[in-house]
């Protein structure tokens, strides 16, 4: 009777994960999961946007805006981070990230002075940290999708952020 148990609940177990098995099994979910694996070690870790590959000539999301607005509650952590830091004595160091050539012209010319002038009272308001308002445009085959540096985008950025130290 044990036995007969036993198999009725393995036999109920194959059913309900069936679904699981034959994903992983039959359609090479393990492959896929350990090509993704190895990709993320030659990458460091990041993603590579494989599938966004057209987006990297589309506008950034900003140009949609054409005046900068920060959100309240995001300047509030953000000034309470920079508080804490002050107090703790941390250094900080800000850099926009780069825009991709496409968004360049297409930026309002508002958006980037407020933006540039809420960065610049941010430096003023905490002058022991480096917090730049400069604004890079990298080539489009610098991006993964409009807003996500690819490996070539990364390693401009890194050699220009390290070699400012």
């Amino acid at each position: 009777l044990t036995y007969i148990k036993y198999l009725t609940y393995k036999l109920i177990y194959i059913v309900y994960y069936q679904r699981e098995i034959r994903e992983n099994i039959i359609f090479g979910a393990k492959t896929r999961f350990n090509n993704q694996i190895k990709s993320f070690n030659e990458n460091k870790g990041r993603e590579i946007y494989r599938h966004l590959k057209k987006m990297c000539n589309k506008p950034a999301f900003e140009t949609a805006f054409n005046d900068f607005k920060y959100s309240e509650l995001c300047n509030y952590y953000l000034n309470e981070i920079l508080k804490l830091c002050q107090k703790e004595k941390i250094f900080i160091r800000n850099e926009t990230m780069p825009f991709n050539k496409v968004s360049e012209k297409k930026l309002s010319k508002t958006f980037l002075q407020n933006y540039k002038k809420y960065i610049r009272n941010l430096s003023a308001e905490y002058p022991e940290f480096e917090i730049s308002d400069t604004i890079h445009f990298y080539p489009n085959d610098c991006f993964g999708d409009a807003s996500h540096l690819n490996t070539k985008g990364m390693n401009r950025f890194t050699e220009y952020f390290t070699g400012s130290f």
